[in-house]
């Protein structure tokens, strides 16, 4: 096993408050590990420097990329090693001035995450829809737009294509959405390849861990072939295969059975 993909979490603590999004289980889990909530290019440039550049590097993690200001400087130092890029952002912190600056990327996807109709605090900025509409002319490559939940915003109805995602618990930490565990031994269709690095270098073993219960290393401290042969990884995985009491027990997802 290996690194394949790796999502950035810039920063701890989302300003867009998205009702399926579980923020208060990531924030107060993240409190008990690390007060270091903003993630430094210095920290960003040190762990990815130790990966292969066939890893695709993915803003998005647990949080708007973008309300970090240095993670326009990251996406170019990671397309400038030759990572491929992958975006996901609500627009919140993207300036006007960065997308001359992302038009030069050759992004894989650059996906803006649109509001909801219960989404209100993606669009409080009066320049909401200014900023959409400068993504929709820009050049920047490969962009895609989806929202979540029942009806899409009527600010961001400029839009013409617009992909609606269902809304899932995020494997049980969405507390307010009934799921279902599954009685059995279970895998990942991502093959457990797909880790979040957060502001501190800590590696959560995928997207759908918002209460930080399965850090598997540290990039910071750790070379990226050791992570999947230690014990944090080698515990995880021994939990996903008895029947039940894993995260992935709990995952709509990636879950393969």
């Amino acid at each position: 096993m290996k690194i394949r993909k790796l999502e950035i979490t810039t920063k701890i603590g989302c300003s867009n408050f998205c009702s399926y999004c579980p923020q208060s289980v990531l924030t107060e889990a993240y409190s008990k590990i690390s007060d270091e909530t903003m993630m430094s290019f210095d920290t960003f440039s040190e762990c990815i420097s130790k990966l292969s550049k066939d890893v695709k590097i993915n803003f998005t993690g647990f949080c708007e990329p973008f309300l970090n200001t240095k993670t326009i400087n990251m996406i170019e130092f990671a397309a400038d090693r030759g990572h491929p890029i992958v975006v996901s952002t609500t627009l919140k912190g993207l300036q006007s001035s960065y997308i001359s600056r992302l038009e030069k990327i050759d992004f894989v996807d650059f996906c803006v995450h649109l509001p909801s109709d219960k989404d209100i605090n993606m669009v409080k900025s009066s320049t909401y829809t200014n900023r959409l509409q400068a993504i929709i002319d820009s050049s920047i490559k490969n962009k895609k737009y989806h929202y979540h939940g029942d009806l899409m915003h009527e600010k961001a109805r400029i839009v013409s294509e617009v992909k609606k995602v269902g809304i899932i618990t995020r494997a049980g930490n969405l507390k307010n959405v009934p799921y279902t565990e599954k009685i059995k031994p279970v895998t990942c269709k991502r093959k457990f390849s797909h880790p979040v690095l957060l502001p501190n270098g800590d590696l959560a073993i995928c997207c759908m861990d918002y209460g930080l219960e399965n850090i598997i290393g540290n990039l910071k401290t750790e070379n990226p072939d050791d992570i999947y042969k230690n014990k944090p990884f080698l515990s995880f995985l021994k939990k996903t295969k008895q029947n039940q009491g894993s995260l992935c027990h709990k995952c709509e997802r990636y879950v393969k059975r």
